[in-house]
């Protein structure tokens, strides 16, 4: 399989978040903008295609689990529920993020066997 980049994904569990590195996956951006009632609203994605041998680490918790483009350091503080808040907080304001909206297994078949993941 293709890979462009490595990743860092923040997985939600029930003490906090935890930091999961993903050295190699295929990571795509798309732009755009559809039209509402309202306006223009903007409908920019990631996808996210994770190989078969990293498939243990992938999303598990869609709307909490949030992606880090690259290697990423930082570390949550999950001492208690205002912490791991405040721990949030940091990381979106200080790192370009993305939450996952859906993981979709696709190991199946003989090549390409990934996990594909959507996030806003």
């Amino acid at each position: 399989m293709l890979t462009n980049t490595d990743c860092t994904m923040y997985r939600y569990t029930e003490r906090g978040y935890e930091r999961v590195y993903i050295p190699a996956c295929f990571w795509q951006d798309s732009r755009g903008v559809s039209l509402s009632a309202g306006g223009l609203v903007p409908t920019d994605e990631v996808l996210l295609y994770i190989p078969e041998e990293y498939a243990p680490r992938a999303p598990k918790t869609p709307q909490k689990d949030i992606l880090v483009r690259g290697r990423c350091a930082y570390t949550f503080n999950n001492s208690n529920a205002s912490t791991v808040s405040e721990s949030l907080r940091k990381l979106t304001a200080e790192f370009a993020t993305v939450t996952v909206v859906s993981v979709a297994n696709k190991l199946y078949g003989a090549a390409l066997r990934h996990i594909k993941v959507v996030a806003r």
